[in-house]
Order: C-alpha cells, then structure tokens, then sequence
C-alpha cells in the first residue's frame, strides 16, 4: 500500500524579509514563530499583490490559506495599520470570509474595497 502524506506538518519560521514591490515599495515580511505578519504602508500595495479579477483572488486566497494551515502558519496582512485578512492555522472564518467562499480566512469589512477594486 502507498504511503500517504501527512495532513498536518507544523513547522516554526524566524526572521525578516523584505520584499520590493513593483511601484517602488518596501514591504516586510516578519515571521516569530507560527505568525507571519505582512505590513502594506497603502490599500493600492495590497491590491497590487493580488491577482486582477475576483475569481483569481479567491483561488489565491483560498491556495495560501489551505497551504499556510497545513503547516501551522497564519499570516496577518495590514495596511497602514488597518488589519486586511488573516490566513491560516487557528483562523476562524469571518462571515464575510464564508459569504464569498475564502475558506480559512477572516476579512473585515472593511477590506471589502480590497477584494472588488481593481
């Protein structure tokens, strides 16, 4: 019989990453831990680093979400200290988040503008 892969393979990540984006921004990645925090100084920063239609965004939510809870990671996005969305491990779905079919995700309202304006 064919071994299966482990559902659930926790691991730890330490340190800082900076990322530069296409319009000139620097963005850093922090990791302490299980929690991985994303900091976007501008709603425009965030919308850049997700994909252009809604369909693709929910496919690319929905992928790093499932990805990141199968290795006991959450992510915290920002932006200009407003929280955007947590993805992952120990995320409990906002009703928006189930609404729109994000899975592991919990989306405020507010970033609403985040996910429909391109």
């Amino acid at each position: 019989m064919a071994h299966r892969p482990e559902l659930f393979r926790p691991v730890g990540a330490e340190g800082s990453l900076r990322l530069d984006t296409p319009s000139g921004q620097s963005l850093n990645l922090v990791a302490d831990g299980q929690e991985l925090r994303l900091d976007m100084p501008r709603w425009a920063d965030a919308r850049a680093a997700l994909p252009r239609s809604f369909r693709a965004r929910r496919r690319t939510i929905r992928f790093v979400a499932r990805t990141l809870a199968t290795h006991g990671l959450t992510l915290s996005l920002e932006s200009a200290g407003n929280p955007v969305m947590r993805l992952g491990h120990n995320t409990s779905p906002s009703w928006l988040a189930r609404l729109l079919g994000l899975g592991l995700a919990h989306i405020p309202v507010s970033a609403l503008r985040l996910l429909f304006r391109r």
